[in-house]
């Protein structure tokens, strides 16, 4: 039975939702169905100020010497414009493929309230469709790159991630 606002078993006080054994879990702790697919919901912000070092947003590591995995889906939502008065190209993806979730885009090119999704964000509502569903193996970081030798001098990206660890797996928000 799929949980989410609206529902009988969310708690906005608490930011948690309740499973059907009447526990209590924090979001990012519970595995659940929601209308993003199955896994466990985790939010992550990154707050750009003359940030150069390429931001980790998910841990995928493999348990008790099992390899490990997960799916994996995406949403950027930008709260306040990207800029950068050198200009700098970002994307997200993992160690090994830097844009298998959203390609190379211009920073400058993402405002505040769009969804980044693809190369040309410009966009306040899309479409399902665009949303990237992937496979990603034991340590390979979900991350949002930044060009090497350029900087995004300011903004605010929050990241809504879905991930369904596969097998013996752990996934955690980067520290």
């Amino acid at each position: 039975m799929p949980l989410g606002f609206g529902d009988e078993n969310f708690n906005p006080e608490l930011s948690q939702f309740k499973d059907t054994n009447k526990k209590l879990g924090a979001i990012s702790n519970i595995n659940m169905t929601t209308s993003l697919g199955l896994g466990t919901p985790y939010f992550q912000m990154v707050n750009f100020n003359n940030t150069t070092a390429d931001q980790t947003l998910l841990e995928i590591n493999g348990m008790d010497g099992f390899p490990g995995a997960a799916v994996v889906q995406v949403i950027a939502v930008c709260k306040t414009g990207l800029s950068s008065a050198g200009g700098c190209n970002i994307s997200i993806g993992v160690d090994g493929v830097e844009e298998a979730f959203v390609p190379l885009t211009d920073c400058t090119t993402i405002g505040a309230g769009e969804i980044w999704l693809d190369a040309t964000c410009d966009k306040k509502v899309e479409g399902w469709a665009g949303v990237t569903k992937k496979i990603v193996s034991d340590g390979k970081d979900l991350k949002v790159f930044i060009e090497d030798g350029k900087q995004v001098d300011s903004g605010e990206i929050h990241f809504f991630i879905m991930a369904a660890p596969l097998g013996m797996s752990q996934v955690q928000p980067a520290p």
